[in-house]
């Protein structure tokens, strides 16, 4: 997935309003990042639903598969950086 390496090199373009310092911004990042792939994994679980060829179902599910550990990924990151615990444990119960 290119979408790992997009991550590094979009956190130069990151313009968040009211956010002056790098530090600030990448929390601002992987906020945006997060409500990115928990829209995917929306999305995704949607299509398994409505799928019905076999092998689109399998892609599918490789598909959930990998953006619930881009998800994990970017939670523990955002935990670790002590990042707005608030707004992630709204989402931490349901992927």
């Amino acid at each position: 997935m290119s979408d790992i390496f997009d991550i590094f090199t979009s956190l130069k373009k990151i313009n968040c309003k009211r956010k002056n310092t790098n530090q600030q911004k990448e929390e601002c990042f992987i906020l945006q990042e997060i409500k990115r792939v928990k829209k995917q994994i929306y999305c995704d679980k949607n299509w398994l639903n409505v799928e019905t060829d076999n092998d689109l179902i399998e892609a599918c599910i490789y598909e959930l598969k990998a953006l619930e550990a881009r998800y994990k990924f970017l939670f523990r990151i955002a935990q670790n950086r002590g990042i707005s615990v608030k707004f992630l444990q709204e989402f931490s119960g349901e992927v």
